[in-house]
């Protein structure tokens, strides 16, 4: 239709027997032309203008559909990356079997040999059970639950010390708010420190000499019954951690 056009307003249009037709005498045909392009034109400009939302937003969902999957492929920047110790780990990202992976703590996966602790009271009954990651090394130490934004409920951090002293924690790049389980070297609960707020650095303190620490998510202490003068229990970890009587 374009082309007729053109073909109109130059001259060069010819009625089918091969005879060019005057300009002037097309006028009103060009005009008709010209009209039907118009018309033409602004249907198409409405169609788009209609549908146009509806593509975005199918085109906007599908972006988002496609970063939630390959996030969740990839998870984490640096999963997957070879490590000695958990140092070579960023984030909160933990050093397992050679790898950084996401803490157990906050997936919630375990084994029948997965790290746990158990609070017995003192009739002999057991009060609550957790697993838990164990921070040993200065470097595991240090790190903690840093930079976490979540912990499973049935999930705590067990820090285990060589030995008895007054220990005390802050709260610096802690994200979750936590209970703090201070228990001395016989595995006997010394005291509770409830809900520590996040990101501050009051320091959290024993009541007395220490050797273990067990950090759970806030309030869940209270909930399960845990009370100074219980006794702790360990399972699945190096029998050299185990709590003992002084000498």
């Amino acid at each position: 239709m374009l082309d007729d056009v053109a073909n109109l307003i130059g001259g060069r249009f010819s009625r089918p027997g091969g005879k060019a037709v005057a300009p002037g005498h097309q006028t009103w045909k060009v005009c008709l032309l010209c009209v039907a392009v118009l018309v033409a034109a602004v249907g198409c400009e409405q169609k788009t203008a209609k549908t146009r939302p509806d593509q975005a937003r199918a085109e906007a969902n599908g972006t988002e559909k496609g970063a939630d999957k390959a996030a969740s492929k990839s998870g984490p920047e640096g999963v997957g990356k070879s490590c000695a110790t958990i140092e070579d780990c960023d984030s909160y990202l933990s050093c397992i079997e050679g790898s950084c992976q996401v803490p157990p703590a906050v997936t919630g996966r375990h084994e029948s040999d997965t790290p746990r602790v158990t609070f017995i009271d003192g009739n002999g009954d057991e009060v609550a059970e957790f697993y838990v990651e164990l921070a040993i090394t200065p470097a595991e130490q240090t790190k903690g639950l840093m930079f976490r934004r979540e912990m499973k409920d049935d999930w705590g951090m067990l820090f285990i010390y060589p030995d008895e002293a007054p220990r005390s924690f802050w709260m610096q790049n802690t994200f979750i708010p936590l209970d703090m389980i201070f228990i001395d070297g016989r595995g006997r609960v010394v005291n509770i420190i409830e809900a520590a707020e996040p990101l501050t650095r009051v320091r959290r303190q024993s009541k007395g000499p220490t050797r273990y620490v067990l950090e759970l998510v806030a309030g869940r202490a209270a909930e399960v019954g845990i009370e100074p003068g219980q006794q702790l229990q360990l399972d699945h970890i190096d029998e050299k951690h185990a709590p003992r009587a002084p000498k």
